[in-house]
């Protein structure tokens, strides 16, 4: 299971390091002092604050094949060849955050 959160547009700092940072690399949770939560419907975590979250159960992964990308895609972001897994989810529940403390399902 996984969740897919959406932050504010005014977290500027947390969007730009999440937006350019690998989660191999960088535990984003701690970088951005993110608080997390359970999820009420995955057996995951949710990002506390964020404006929306998706809550999502795995049917289907797979790694990216090397062979089905543009050369200059494979040299530019998988110098090393660590090419990502590719996971696809069924959305179990969606939750509008209006406030920190109340969330509403979608």
């Amino acid at each position: 299971d996984f969740s897919i959160c959406v932050l504010h547009d005014d977290d500027v700092k947390a969007l730009s390091l999440c937006g350019t940072k690998s989660g191999r690399d960088t535990d984003k949770i701690k970088t951005c002092d993110f608080r997390v939560e359970k999820c009420s419907k995955a057996q995951a975590w949710f990002i506390a604050g964020s404006e929306i979250h998706f809550e999502c159960r795995i049917v289907h992964k797979h790694k990216i094949d090397p062979d089905t990308l543009d050369p200059p895609i494979i040299d530019r972001y998988y110098p090393q060849r660590d090419f990502h897994m590719v996971y696809y989810g069924e959305i179990l529940g969606v939750y509008l955050h209006t406030n920190a403390d109340n969330a509403s399902n979608v």
